[in-house]
């Protein structure tokens, strides 16, 4: 019943607020495809300050810029690719028999009700393509575990996944992690980066040989919106090293070359009043 949904959902942000100190922002609307409770919740986004987003439980996270991923498969590039420039959240509830494809790349190599050890054995292909996929497109991928069991669990029946396979995901992702070529974020940090990018104005306030100066803003209230974005800004190219001081703190940056020549870094600002200065270090 919705009233039960709508209570255990109040008990829950309080078990997390009590267990982790800090409010939090982000909400799963329980109850699978309960419609029943959606218009109750989906209200509740747009119009109660606590929370900045939320994830429906059938796979589109509504409120951060995502489209649907009912029946989703993994294969599906064009998840990612969006004409009109929008961040697009690709979001999928994986099971551990489709963890790779087959040679020819049209199905999974393994089906429900096969062996653990022949999905285990099978890898994680199909997952670690996702995950390129996002870096690709320069979108968001949501890989979601509904059952992570033991590897000697006896067939790959329903949402489970293997905790062989997690730990091999995860091995995937840490490289790219460390390398900056991945962010992997919480819910709530992707709202609030979405919500921020989707307003945000930057402007040259100083562009010389010895520095550059921006203002990066947005529309969105300081206080809960705290995200930095990821700003690409073009530096002379004498320089052969830079550094970013923003707020106080100073960070080293790398000098990136564009396939034309252009030499730029990318700088993670906090959106605001400040005057961040990049200079050659």
């Amino acid at each position: 019943p919705a009233g039960n949904v709508i209570k255990e959902t109040r008990a829950s942000a309080q078990i997390v607020r009590e267990l982790l100190g800090q409010e939090n922002h982000f909400l799963i609307r329980p109850g699978g495809h309960t419609d029943l409770t959606s218009e109750y919740f989906y209200n509740l986004v747009k119009t109660d300050d606590t929370y900045i987003g939320m994830r429906s439980s059938n796979g589109a996270p509504p409120f951060v810029g995502a489209t649907t991923a009912n029946n989703a498969k993994l294969n599906t590039v064009a998840k990612f690719k969006n004409p009109d420039g929008k961040i697009k959240i690709a979001t999928i509830l994986v099971r551990g028999y489709e963890a790779a494809y087959n040679e020819d790349g049209t199905g999974f190599a393994t089906a429900s009700g096969d062996s653990s050890q022949k999905c285990i054995n099978a890898g994680i292909s199909a997952w670690e393509q996702y995950v390129d996929y996002a870096i690709q497109y320069g979108s968001w991928a949501s890989i979601g575990f509904h059952s992570v069991v033991p590897d000697s669990t006896a067939t790959a029946t329903g949402y489970n996944v293997f905790d062989s396979q997690v730990k091999a995901l995860m091995d995937y992702v840490q490289p790219l992690v460390d390398s900056g070529d991945l962010w992997l974020a919480s819910f709530s940090d992707a709202a609030k980066y979405y919500f921020e990018w989707s307003s945000a104005s930057v402007s040259a306030v100083t562009y010389g040989t010895e520095r550059v100066e921006i203002t990066l803003t947005d529309g969105e209230e300081d206080e809960r919106f705290d995200e930095p974005l990821t700003v690409k800004i073009t530096v002379p190219e004498k320089w052969d090293s830079a550094e970013l001081e923003s707020y106080g703190n100073t960070t080293s940056l790398d000098i990136h070359v564009d396939e034309d020549g252009t030499h730029f870094v990318y700088a993670n600002i906090l959106p605001g009043d400040e005057v961040s200065t990049i200079r050659e270090k």
